[in-house]
């Protein structure tokens, strides 16, 4: 038993902290609603899963495309392509829903948008920022772009790594960032572990409001809106989940062979992290996966989630059950819909530079791994609903 929880909801910069007595749990056992299996379409693996009126878009990172589907999964059809060309893209990381019924697909480097129509017709590509920034997420509200996003500088004194959370300046939009931090990088390589980035957990609203959790042993949530102001903060009295005795030795492990081969070492931390997840959803509900919410595979929980309402305040946990395995599968949640994907994990790390041994060689487009995507109705909160426990 972690003991009683007290949530506290703090408004920044008044000083002011309202508590909200435990977490009543409501289970939700979702209706499955359709599969599609990649051998009906084919997948390599899955970046995103997007929903808009009757149509569901999946960005498949590995084959360059986007996979179209009827809200009652049957295959429409796909289109895109990788490219250097207008519409086209190198290192798809994620898919925007953007005005006009367009679709933009982020790509990784150069950092860009492709733009295209919903049938798939190029329109524009939208730069968000010098060449020399990666982007490793993205989400889209509106006229509003943000993105989690990653530049190098290399000096004959001073080599640095920024992380930034940030709003892209595109038409008439200014840029604004919200989260930046910079890590020294070591003489001898470019990896560093480092568990604290400022970006680690975030979601943008429809509202524009921007959610991130920038600790790893806290449970703390800033909040900003579209122009960086600050709003709400989320805060929890919470016990951190210790790791098992085992995974924290492989971890610690893990750490020291990268100490060894880039001459810095961090002693990893002995807990999950607090905030695993977050979840803006259009109904203005954000659901936030805690470490004492992860998976239990063995119970058919895929996760247990801390639910506020658009105001911030707490107002019920859900617990939801859903075959689902974190070591293999991903997960997806888009409007009224959860999304799993069965061995969509397996697929990425097929596909990962390092996954090439002489046991195990990548494996090609042609010998791509079975994925099913399963679709389930996960209900949006009831208009009206403010109840709090």
């Amino acid at each position: 038993m972690l003991g009683l929880r007290v949530f506290f909801v703090t408004c920044v910069g008044l000083g002011v902290a309202t508590a909200a007595a435990g977490p009543r749990t409501e289970d939700l056992r979702p209706e499955r609603l359709w599969v599609v299996d990649s051998e009906e379409s084919l997948i390599g693996t899955v970046e995103q899963i997007r929903v808009r009126s009757d149509q569901v878009y999946v960005l498949d990172g590995w084959l360059g495309k986007v996979i179209v589907l009827s809200s009652d999964g049957r295959i429409l059809g796909s289109f895109g392509q990788t490219g250097e060309g207008p519409g086209e893209y190198r290192y798809p990381c994620n898919l925007l829903l953007l005005r006009d019924n367009h679709l933009g697909v982020v790509d990784r480097t150069p950092p860009k948008v492709a733009v295209l129509s919903s049938g798939g017709s190029p329109i524009e590509d939208l730069k968000l920022g010098p060449n020399s920034e990666q982007i490793w997420d993205a989400r889209s509200a509106g006229d509003t772009i943000v993105v989690r996003s990653v530049e190098r500088f290399y000096g004959a004194e001073k080599r640095d790594m920024v992380h930034r959370l940030r709003r892209c300046a595109i038409g008439t939009v200014e840029g604004v960032t919200y989260v930046e931090e910079t890590i020294p990088l070591p003489p001898w390589g470019e990896m560093i572990v480092h568990e604290t980035l400022p970006a680690g957990r975030w979601d943008l609203g429809h509202n524009g409001h921007v959610y991130v959790s920038p600790s790893y042993e806290r449970y703390y949530i800033q909040g900003f809106a579209s122009d960086g102001a600050q709003l709400k903060s989320i805060t929890r009295v919470y016990n951190h989940v210790e790791l098992p005795a085992v995974e924290y030795e492989q971890r610690k492990k893990g750490y020291s062979d990268a100490g060894r081969r880039i001459g810095h070492y961090e002693e990893p931390s002995r807990y999950y992290r607090d905030i695993g997840a977050m979840f803006s959803r259009v109904d203005g509900t954000l659901w936030v996966q805690p470490s004492d919410g992860r998976p239990d595979p063995e119970r058919g929980v895929l996760g247990t989630f801390d639910v506020f309402d658009d105001r911030q305040s707490y107002t019920r946990r859900v617990r939801i059950f859903a075959p689902y395995d974190p070591e293999e599968d991903q997960y997806f949640i888009a409007a009224d819909r959860l999304f799993i994907v069965e061995h969509g994990l397996d697929a990425k790390r097929a596909r990962s530079p390092g996954s090439r041994t002489e046991d195990a060689p990548n494996v090609n487009s042609e010998e791509l791994v079975a994925l099913r995507i399963v679709c389930y109705a996960l209900p949006l909160e009831p208009v009206g609903r403010k109840e709090t426990h």
